[in-house]
């Protein structure tokens, strides 16, 4: 039976073998007619591990056409490969659940979530292809979150792995890819000359093997690069060769990328009626292939064309329909720029007041990017820290450390009185700026307001990266230095290269943490109607792929009810209470989790419970003060500032904050709100 089975499998990679390189070839298939081919084979199918890989393939070839069917046969090939335990399946599987999720534009944490996942268990098994892919989609995810640099590291470390272990000339397409990428974070990373060169050699190597959909992916890369070079004659030449091609292939994705990207060039060129003309069609195909985050781009795009051509009131529709679609798909790098866009045209329309809270929006939603960029930088810093320490001498370590954490509490309390002193310094520049923007006319307001967003984000970036730039610099030397040295020194002095690591990684964890704690403070509520069910429908979303990990269960009691409040700061109250709430249990228990919501009398009453490890009764007012923890950091993770951050949302509200709990049976935390709120309270 082995030996049949084992035949059977050969002859189905064979079969799928033939049709990629149909696929690939001269006489190629639309991507439409390759997957239609591929449910033919799939029908045939009765071997479990053969489905899993036909699902697989239909998963893949969906990538340019549809999104949503890219995840849903890729789930259906995870479940398969689960219950057929084929961990080669389920590696590409958990790859392809990342890319659709990508693509869709979901959070970047439910993207990297499934990358890793395929990353361990290709490695697992040693997959090396599978491996790479990984790698190479993680580059992606942190290129779109604004991580070049990290991103050109986890593609360099991609190509790596491909190179030395990846030897099938049939998967050349995957370097191909790699190089591409690699072009594209160098070209945002403003490298336009090293970005031409990747990209180039990524298509003459796909043509010299005659991958078709290399070029179609990548020629209008090519171009981009290109016209930033100012050869927009070459650049326009690689465009329309790029859509032939797309249109040729049926791949719709690339199509709409390649539109937008000629978009910008007529829009760099001044062209602004070609310009309108090719947002039209991308946005069009987006709209009809269900690309919702290039919709989101498209508009944003022909808004600013719309106002350059003076077509103020379409400015503005259009801005508005580019927030509607990116809060739809909770993207808020495109609502952050459509909130921008519709500011400006609102103030072109002399509606300043509008205009003003467009901008205090665009300024919230930028905070909002920062602080998740830093998180995941952090996180990722984290993991590769892990990675290096040596087990045996944990203990060793641990009792240097106490020595290093004094000066590391001194240097942190400078920080700490640095940010405070730039607090102040702030609130006197925006009180003087209060005084006078009550003896100057509408015109003179505005520049005020536009004066004090700049301030407010000047300060932000100051707290979020210049204070922490030494502080990477430092760990950064020193694994360099590590690595350099390794062989030359002793155990002992790797252990002090170790330790100065560890603490400048704890400092800059605090660091995020003061910062948060500082914004909650500064920012004054932003009152608006709020649906609740909504909105925690949201925070239960965003934490799916946490949900999954744990295995936990979540009961949601909440109705759809209208409050009132300032939606940005009850989201981070919500997601610290329900994060919490999925974390603190005991090793191999099933988190539980209930969400009720009540209306009373003259306010609104939430519980979030769990049926985790609990809190004894004398520690429940300590754990609302800043630094408070009640467990090591072996155990839990976490700088102990979530909840005080709670605290100042709720007291903002004018509301109460309290827990109930038993050790061993559970935490029940309780907030209210007032059904009247005031719209300007500090």
């Amino acid at each position: 039976m082995q030996a049949i089975s084992c035949r059977l499998n050969i002859v189905v990679t064979l079969i799928l073998g033939i049709l990629l390189c149909i696929a690939s070839s001269g006489l190629a298939q639309t991507y439409e007619e390759t997957i239609d081919s591929l449910f033919l084979v799939l029908n045939e199918t009765a071997d479990p591990q053969r489905e899993v890989d036909l699902l697989n393939e239909i998963s893949y070839a969906y990538r340019r056409i549809s999104v949503k069917k890219m995840i849903e046969f890729a789930q259906q090939a995870k479940d398969a490969a689960i219950e057929s335990n084929y961990k080669a399946g389920l590696a590409v599987a958990f790859k392809n659940l990342g890319n659709g999720h990508y693509k869709i534009g979901s959070p970047p944490d439910t993207s990297t979530s499934y990358y890793e996942k395929a990353l361990l268990t290709a490695q697992e098994i040693g997959d090396h292809y599978t491996h790479a892919a990984s790698l190479n989609n993680l580059g992606l995810v942190a290129n779109t979150h604004g991580g070049y640099k990290n991103g050109a590291q986890y593609l360099q470390r991609a190509l790596k792995v491909f190179d030395e272990y990846v030897a099938d000339e049939n998967k050349i397409g995957l370097r191909c890819l790699i190089l591409a990428n690699l072009g594209n974070s160098y070209f945002e990373l403003g490298e336009f000359d090293r970005s031409f060169g990747f990209q180039t050699q990524s298509i003459e190597l796909a043509r010299k093997h005659n991958i078709r959909f290399i070029p179609a992916q990548y020629l209008d890369d090519l171009a981009r690069s290109a016209a930033s070079m100012k050869k927009y004659q070459l650049a326009e030449q690689y465009y329309n060769e790029a859509l032939k091609l797309q249109a040729e292939l049926g791949d719709y994705q690339s199509s709409i990328h390649a539109y937008l990207h000629f978009m910008e060039m007529k829009m760099a060129q001044k062209d602004y009626a070609e310009a309108a003309i090719l947002g039209r069609k991308s946005v069009g195909i987006a709209v009809d292939r269900e690309f919702p985050i290039l919709v989101a781009d498209g508009l944003n795009k022909l808004s600013e064309v719309a106002r350059l051509q003076g077509d103020i009131d379409k400015a503005v529709e259009l801005a508005d329909s580019a927030m509607l679609v990116s809060r739809s798909i909770f993207n808020i790098r495109h609502e952050r720029t459509a909130s921008y866009n519709l500011a400006q045209a609102l103030a072109l329309k002399q509606d300043y007041s509008s205009a003003f809270a467009q901008l205090l929006h665009h300024h919230r939603l930028n905070d909002s990017i920062v602080r998740e960029d830093e998180k995941a930088i952090t996180k990722e810093v984290k993991a590769q820290y892990q990675n290096q320490l040596f087990e045996e001498q944990v203990e060793f370590l641990e009792a240097k450390q106490k020595a290093q954490r004094n000066s590391i509490k001194l240097l942190v309390g400078l920080i700490i009185m640095t940010i405070i002193l730039l607090v102040v310094i702030s609130s006197n520049l925006l009180k003087r700026n209060q005084v006078n923007r009550m003896i100057q006319d509408k015109n003179a307001v505005l520049e005020k307001y536009i004066a004090y967003n700049l301030q407010l984000e000047n300060f932000a970036y100051i707290a979020s990266h210049d204070l922490k730039s030494p502080l990477r610099n430092v760990v950064s030397f020193s694994q360099l230095l590590a690595r350099r040295i390794r062989n030359k020194i002793t155990s002992e002095e790797k252990d002090y290269l170790n330790f100065i690591i560890s603490g400048t990684k704890e400092m800059t964890s605090l660091i995020d943490d003061l910062l948060n704690y500082s914004l909650v403070q500064r920012e004054k509520l932003n009152v608006e109607k709020i649906n609740v069910q909504e909105l925690w429908q949201r925070v239960v979303t965003r934490n799916k792929p946490m949900i999954e990990e744990a295995g936990a269960e979540v009961a949601l009691e909440v109705p759809a009810h209208t409050i009132y409040g300032d939606a940005i700061k009850l989201n981070q109250l919500l997601e610290n209470l329900f994060t919490n709430a999925l974390k603190f249990h005991q090793p191999g228990d099933t988190p539980k989790v209930g969400i009720k919501f009540e209306e009373k009398e003259d306010i609104f009453l939430f519980e979030v419970q769990d049926h985790g490890i609990g809190i004894d009764t004398q520690y429940f007012e300590k754990i609302f003060l800043v630094f408070k923890r009640l467990h090591s950091k072996k155990d839990f993770e976490g700088t102990g500032i979530g909840l005080a951050i709670c605290k100042k949302i709720v007291e903002q509200h004018q509301g109460n904050i309290w827990v109930e709990s038993q050790v061993g049976e559970g935490t029940s935390f309780f907030f209210t709100l007032p059904k009247e709120l005031q719209s300007e309270i500090d």
